[in-house]
């Protein structure tokens, strides 16, 4: 290695080379910075769209909540506007394990994924304000599940608020869970989240079964 001093000092010409090389790497450095901007916010506009129209594929993990939305919310109204208690207790029978499994599958496929996206804080809110709002719809079902008297006008009131419980929660996740879930993973990842959502849901509603029917057969001995 030469001395420090026996060192050749930068020409002119080559210092003006370094600043051109350094001036053409941010040239298009910006560009591409503006290109991944302008990407994102294109994306989130469309998925705003998309969230508003409710236009997702069938095998998109949105689709597939929205799909089981609008059956809880014709089975919630069903359940608040009827006056038959057999009719009440019946869809009752209906609403519990289906709305208990898509809960249970939705916050371990889909709450959880949102929740984890630490650079996004909208994305934790809605995933644990969705808990929340799971957990006290499982307290008025199951007050309703436990009460003999469906004539009663605190059964209908339960039933009542059940519904408007469930609309507020679906409006809501719809609007800003769907953005997020559009904006934070690919349509990879939301497909495999529906296929996850989906098992989740029949081994749920499987285990739910068995334990009915050995909850009857239990029932059944003792009566005899």
């Amino acid at each position: 290695m030469l001395p420090t001093a026996c060192r050749t000092a930068p020409t002119s010409k080559s210092v003006a080379l370094r600043l051109t090389h350094l001036r053409q790497s941010k040239m298009i450095a910006l560009p591409n910075a503006m290109f991944e901007i302008n990407r994102r916010v294109q994306m989130s506009v469309f998925e705003k769209m998309k969230s508003t129209l409710g236009a997702y594929s069938d095998t998109d993990v949105r689709g597939l909540l929205h799909a089981d939305h609008v059956r809880i919310l014709e089975l919630a109204k069903d359940l608040a506007e009827t006056d038959s208690a057999a009719h009440r207790k019946s869809v009752l029978r209906e609403l519990k394990p289906f709305l208990t499994a898509h809960s249970r599958s939705e916050e371990a496929v889909v709450y959880a994924a949102l929740m984890q996206l630490r650079n996004s804080p909208d994305s934790r809110e809605a995933g644990n304000e969705g808990m929340v709002e799971h957990n006290l719809a499982d307290i008025v079902v199951e007050r309703l599940a436990n009460t003999y008297d469906a004539t009663s006008d605190m059964w209908k009131a339960h039933a009542k608020v059940l519904h408007e419980a469930l609309e507020h929660h679906i409006k809501e996740e719809e609007g800003t869970a769907f953005e997020e879930l559009g904006e934070h993973f690919t349509a990879e990842e939301r497909e495999a989240m529906g296929t996850q959502f989906v098992q989740g849901k029949e081994r749920i509603a499987g285990l739910s079964s068995a334990r009915t029917i050995r909850s009857r057969k239990r029932s059944v001995e003792t009566v005899e």
